[in-house]
């Protein structure tokens, strides 16, 4: 699911609940440099709107944004490598995990609802990442949550 690097990355000390969700990944986009040109502006606000609106469905993927915007993978990556220093799947990635965890609050602990909501196309794919991401499992998220 992530390459060992990525694991890598997210496999520091274990957080605080209260940190664990610390950056909106949409936050992180309306708080950006401008891009080069004016057309590579346009396209960023239509991947923004794109992944807005359609993160929680399973099948939005690199592949499918590169078709409707009509451009290369390897454009809308760099354009994600440009704005937010990341590529778009790892970005789509934070972005799912990130409503799953608020989820998870929401519907009491709901791993389904919450791992359905945010787009993830199983929950064993869910668990794995967010125990990646967070160095905690969904379960022990929403305990820990409860608790404060």
């Amino acid at each position: 699911f992530l390459n060992p690097q990525e694991e890598d990355k997210y496999s520091e000390a274990s957080p605080q609940v209260e940190n664990v969700v610390s950056e909106d990944p949409q936050q992180k986009l309306s708080q950006l440099l401008p891009l080069g040109n004016q057309q590579e502006e346009e396209w960023w606000r239509e991947l923004e709107l794109i992944l807005m609106e359609s993160y929680s469905d399973p099948e939005l993927s690199l592949q499918s944004v590169a078709e409707e915007l009509q451009l290369r993978k390897q454009k809308i990556d760099q354009l994600f490598h440009t704005k937010v220093q990341m590529p778009f799947d790892q970005f789509l990635l934070e972005l799912r995990l990130h409503r799953a965890s608020s989820s998870l609050i929401t519907y009491h602990g709901d791993l389904e609802k919450a791992s359905e909501e945010a787009g993830f196309k199983s929950l064993k794919g869910f668990k794995k990442a967010f125990r990646i991401k967070f160095n905690m499992s969904p379960e022990t998220y929403y305990l820990q949550s409860k608790e404060r």
